[in-house]
């Protein structure tokens, strides 16, 4: 089972569909708080999470990403944020997030790094990786 918390409904009922199709269950979820998710997945227990932190205060996701990991180290946790920097994706991922992806991806994109987290690999933004690791100058 997946759970997506995410504040634009337009955006999680396309990816619900996208996964639905692919014959997976997904509950999707829309909550700005932490509270309420906490208790949501603690219920629920899904194999993976998709958090949109972006809606979320700094301090808030953050220390949701702690929390969800203090609860369950076996839930994948896919962090998607507005956020480039790969400092602050290296951060997400050290408090325990599997994956981090930016906030405008296209859908087939949020739906490959569910299916890399949910086969055993980490995944980070290509937008991200490039600018943590750029190309090497050439002469």
């Amino acid at each position: 089972m997946l759970f997506i918390v995410e504040s634009r409904a337009r955006f999680w009922e396309d990816l619900a569909r996208q996964i639905n199709s692919r014959d997976c269950r997904a509950f999707c979820g829309s909550v700005r708080r932490v509270a309420p998710t906490l208790e949501a997945l603690r219920r629920l227990d899904p194999c993976l999470a998709l958090l949109d932190i972006s809606t979320l205060p700094l301090r808030n996701g953050l220390e949701l990403i702690k929390n969800l990991r203090a609860r369950n180290r076996m839930m994948k946790l896919l962090v998607m944020s507005t956020r480039d920097e790969p400092a602050y994706s290296a951060r997400v991922l050290r408090l325990g997030a599997d994956g981090y992806i930016l906030h405008d991806e296209a859908s087939p994109e949020i739906v490959r790094a569910m299916c890399d987290l949910l086969n055993g690999y980490l995944y980070l933004s290509d937008r991200v990786m490039t600018s943590a690791c750029p190309a090497p100058a050439t002469n």
